[in-house]
């Protein structure tokens, strides 16, 4: 009967962790599906990028290696709230290298780029 319960007990804290874990990774811009949970739908893209270029900001050059996941300078790069209509509400938007990224506004870090 012990056994039993320490089984079910180590278990349960596995099935927890696991859950804790997955809980982190979306809560930090994690793909399913290849989107960015928080991010821009496929279905908003297209409506997010013409919202950009009415507002015709000025894009900033990048020398590093513009992928997600980058980090990106603390200072020097402009970052604008996303309109709620476009879902992303969680992260704000630079232009760099005439390229809409989408940046966890916390952490510096790039977590969707919008072609």
């Amino acid at each position: 009967m012990r056994a039993k319960t320490l089984t079910s007990a180590a278990a349960i804290a596995f099935v927890l962790a696991i859950a804790a874990c997955a809980l982190s990774d979306t809560a930090k811009g994690a793909t399913v599906g290849g989107a960015v949970v928080g991010g821009i739908s496929e279905d908003n893209r297209a409506k997010f990028k013409e919202y950009i270029a009415k507002k015709n900001l000025p894009s900033i050059t990048y020398t590093g290696e513009l992928v997600v996941g980058a980090d990106l300078p603390l200072s020097g790069i402009p970052l604008y709230v996303v309109p709620s209509e476009y879902g992303a509400t969680m992260y704000r938007f630079a232009i760099i290298n005439y390229l809409p990224v989408l940046v966890d506004p916390f952490a510096h870090k790039i977590v969707d780029i919008i072609y």
